[in-house]
């Protein structure tokens, strides 16, 4: 397997290969979902943005790696230990790039993309909104006060990044 990271027994092959059926069945069903997120609209407002929303042959192989499998298992498996979920996602919700830095701060990965993150959330079927057709983030139905577990051994990040809050927070 070609990760950078050893994988918990937990995420066997059998479970890897399932992952990974679950994510192509995704990308039929959703083919504006890609390694950035996924929009409304295949092209926004502005023409000159159209590439954003189009997955290319290169985008569907990288969502399929075995680390990208695994971060999508990792992401579901979270992403369950937060229900219950809101009946609806409104415009103040939890917004998938925000998911996606949370999921970070918890995870081996120091990246997670916003498209892997989507990816779970419509594999759970978490209530979600799409706000602007032109943004490829999703506003999601998770409670406010939920935040992921930390990996063992992935102390230190977290550590860090409420270091840097406290600093921003002193200044302010």
């Amino acid at each position: 397997m070609s990760t950078d990271i050893p994988i918990p027994e937990r995420f066997t092959p059998e479970l890897i290969k399932a992952g990974r059926l679950h994510i192509q069945k995704l990308m039929v069903a959703h083919p504006e979902l890609n390694m950035n997120g996924i929009t409304l609209s295949r092209f926004g407002p502005k023409r000159e943005r159209e590439y954003w929303f189009k997955r290319t042959d290169e985008e569907s192989e990288d969502m399929l790696t075995d680390r990208s499998v695994v971060e999508f298992l990792w992401c579901v498996e979270q992403l369950r230990a937060a229900a219950p979920y809101n009946k609806q996602a409104t415009k103040n919700s939890v917004g998938s790039y925000t998911l996606k830095h949370w999921l970070e701060r918890g995870s081996p990965w120091s990246y997670i993309t916003n498209g892997t993150c989507i990816t779970a959330v419509l594999h759970i079927g978490i209530p979600y909104k799409c706000e602007d057709a032109t943004s490829p983030n999703i506003n999601i139905a998770l409670r406010a006060d939920w935040r992921p577990t930390i990996w063992p051994g992935t102390e230190w990040r977290h550590q860090e990044w409420l270091k840097t809050q406290a600093r921003k927070q002193a200044k302010s």
